[in-house]
C-alpha cells in the first residue's frame, strides 16, 4: 500500500512539473493561454466553445503533457543510467586492480570468472584461465589442504581459508593464502588469494636463526663441560706433583 501511494505520488508530482514546464514553453513561445486556462474544471466547459472543440482542446494538451512527462523521464532514466555505468567502471577497476587475486570457482574447482591481479599470480592471460581448473596450479605438496578446504567451502555456509602453494610458469614459487565462501550462487564460491610469499620467506629465515641459536648454545654447553674435565684432570695432576689445586 505504501509503495502504491509512493508511486501516486511520485506521478502526481511528474505531472505537475510537466505542467509547469508546458506553461513556460507556451510563454517562450509567444502563444496564448487564454483557451488552455478558460477551461472549467467544474462543469468541464470552456467558455465561448463547443464541446468538440473543448474536446480537441483537452485532448492537445493531455498529449502535450504527456509528452513532457516522457521526456523528463527519459531524462531522469539517462541520469540513472550514467550513474550507474560510472559506479560500474568504478567497480570494475577497484575488481581488476586490486592488490588481492579474486576468482569465481565452481564445484568443481573450474575458473569461472577472475580479476587482473589473479592472473598476473597465475602468470597467464586471463583468457587462457577461464574455465581451467585452479587445482592444477596447486603443487603437489599442498594439495590436500586444497582438497580440504575446497571441500567444507561446498560443505559449510562460514568463510574457509588454507595456505598453498602455487606453480607459476612451472615453478612453485608463490606461497598464497586462500579464503572462501559460497556465493549468492549455490554451486559457486568466491576465494580471494592473497601472495605470502615474502611473509612465509621471513618466517623461514627466523625459523634457520632459531635453529642456529640452538646449535650454538649447544655447543657453547659442550664446550663448557669439557672445560671443567680439563680443570679436574689439571687439579689432579697438580696434586700428583705435590702442588696445590689450581682451578675451583
Amino acid at each position: 500500500m505504501k509503495k502504491e501511494n509512493k508511486n501516486s505520488t511520485n506521478t502526481a508530482s511528474l505531472r505537475e512539473k510537466a505542467e509547469e514546464q508546458l506553461k513556460k514553453k507556451h510563454s517562450v513561445n509567444g502563444k496564448s493561454l487564454t483557451v488552455h486556462n478558460s477551461i472549467s474544471t467544474s462543469n468541464g466547459l470552456i467558455e465561448g466553445s463547443k464541446g468538440s472543440e473543448i474536446e480537441m482542446i483537452r485532448l492537445v494538451h493531455e498529449l502535450e503533457v504527456y509528452h513532457i512527462e516522457l521526456e523528463m523521464q527519459n531524462e531522469e532514466l539517462k541520469i540513472a543510467s550514467e550513474k550507474a555505468q560510472t559506479a560500474t567502471e568504478k567497480y570494475t577497476a577497484i575488481y581488476d586492480f586490486a592488490y588481492t587475486g579474486y576468482f569465481t570457482l565452481d564445484t568443481k574447482g573450474n575458473i569461472c570468472e577472475l580479476n587482473h591481479s589473479g592472473a598476473l599470480m597465475l602468470g597467464k592471460e586471463r583468457s587462457k584461465l577461464v574455465k581451467g581448473n585452479f587445482k592444477q596450479f596447486v603443487t603437489m605438496d599442498t594439495r590436500s589442504e586444497f582438497d580440504d578446504f575446497f571441500k567444507k567451502v561446498f560443505e559449510t555456509t562460514t568463510k574457509q581459508n588454507c595456505d598453498v602453494r602455487l606453480i607459476v610458469k612451472g615453478n612453485p614459487s608463490i606461497f598464497a593464502h586462500l579464503e572462501a565462501i559460497i556465493s549468492g550462487e549455490d554451486e559457486k564460491c568466491l576465494v580471494t588469494v592473497v601472495d605470502i610469499t615474502k611473509r612465509k620467506q621471513a618466517e623461514g629465515i627466523l625459523e634457520l636463526k632459531a635453529h642456529e641459536y640452538k646449535l650454538f648454545s649447544e655447543l657453547v654447553l659442550v664446550s663448557d663441560q669439557q672445560m671443567i674435565e680439563l680443570k679436574k684432570e689439571i687439579n689432579h695432576l697438580l696434586i700428583k706433583l705435590g702442588e696445590k689445586e689450581k682451578y675451583f
